[in-house]
């Protein structure tokens, strides 16, 4: 698991992000149309530079704060209501 850069859970039907712990060195994750209302599970991807999680049920942005190499974010077509805990992700541009 080490070695995997990227990982594309598209359409899968996930309700919950989780076991991911193992992925230290994953830089592009893709989690679109799925079920997910919380972002979670993602604290220990810090070389995360890309991550996808459109097309879900997410309503708060939260715990991406370890995610500071950031620079690719994308959350449409969610109900997103609040946002907190985006400041130390000065790289995004996206």
């Amino acid at each position: 698991w080490e070695q995997v850069q990227e990982l594309e859970l598209n359409h899968q039907q996930l309700r919950k992000l989780q076991d991911l712990d193992n992925l230290l060195n994953l830089r592009r994750a893709s989690f679109c149309n799925n079920e997910l209302a919380k972002i979670e599970g993602l604290d220990r991807c810090v070389l995360l530079e890309e991550l996808s999680l459109e097309d879900n049920r997410i309503h708060k942005l939260e715990n991406l704060h370890n995610l500071v190499l950031l620079t690719k974010l994308d959350l449409g077509k969610n109900r997103i209501t609040r946002i907190e805990g985006l400041e130390t992700l000065t790289r995004l541009a996206q």
